[in-house]
């Protein structure tokens, strides 16, 4: 038991830290200047593989590991395309799409940040005359329970997105 827990300073990759350990693993890194570094908080970043215009909803983030992606924790699910919560707490997200093809006057095209299914926000482009394009950005902090799930869906009038991995991207990081 003595050694689960354990603080410990010393004189590492020639900077002087301070290190949290739990498990013999290191959990939070403090350097000399301060920063502090926490290698296996939750974070992911998802990017869409189909280089194509689709309106595919939920959209689907299968890859975590083209364009800097990554899955640290494994709470992001490539197959189901949701982020589940391992603790409850805030999290920061944010979702990158390409909105394109919008092929009438009026048209539009919208995705939603979803929290177990519901709604909580939207990002909205609608072009006056037709053959248009625009990004569409969202970036929320959400309070989660444990278990909260959260995924991006998508809908609109005449609008596709493209969805490869330079214009299709969700990524998520547990704050505290």
């Amino acid at each position: 038991y003595a050694n689960r827990m354990r603080i410990q300073s010393g004189f590492s990759s020639d900077t002087n830290t301070m290190e949290f350990f739990t498990n013999d693993v290191s959990r939070v890194v403090i350097d000399a200047s301060g920063r502090v570094t926490e290698p296996l908080q939750p974070s992911f970043k998802a990017v869409g593989t189909n280089a194509g215009y689709i309106t595919t909803t939920p959209v689907q983030f299968p890859n975590t590991s083209l364009g800097e992606g990554h899955n640290v924790g494994g709470h992001y699910n490539t197959s189901t395309h949701k982020f589940t919560a391992p603790v409850a707490g805030r999290y920061l997200f944010h979702l990158h799409m390409g909105i394109i093809r919008i092929t009438s006057n009026g048209g539009n095209g919208y995705p939603y940040i979803r929290v177990n299914d519901a709604a909580v926000n939207y990002s909205y482009l609608s072009v006056p005359t037709a053959t248009a394009y625009g990004p569409a950005h969202i970036t929320q902090i959400l309070q989660l329970a444990a278990n909260d799930y959260v995924n991006v869906t998508f809908a609109g009038t005449n609008a596709q997105y493209y969805g490869n991995y330079t214009e299709l991207s969700f990524s998520g990081y547990l704050l505290g």
